[in-house]
């Protein structure tokens, strides 16, 4: 996953990385890295995002208009709308 940092607060030492990421600097990071930047929207732009992937925050913007907790993993988040908008699981 490709992602930028976007931080209001500039440069950020990224442990999951073992380096500092200068502002508004793009880099890759391992899949299972990248879920969690992806969970700091504000902090972390996913730039290689494909087609059609929902972000985190639009996720969220969902959940909430729902009345639905905001909060979790991303595959939390898929769920929780996907029982919402099926709550009977009857669609393939």
């Amino acid at each position: 996953m490709r992602f930028k940092n976007i931080s209001p607060a500039g440069a950020l030492d990224l442990p999951l990385l073992g380096r500092v990421v200068e502002a508004g600097e793009e880099f890759d990071i391992p899949t299972d890295r990248g879920q969690l930047l992806e969970l700091q929207p504000d902090i972390f732009e996913w730039v290689d995002r494909p087609a059609g992937e929902p972000t985190v925050k639009e996720l969220q913007a969902q959940l909430r208009e729902a009345g639905l907790p905001v909060s979790g993993t991303k595959p939390e988040l898929l769920a929780r709308l996907t029982v919402a908008k099926d709550p009977e699981g009857t669609s393939e």
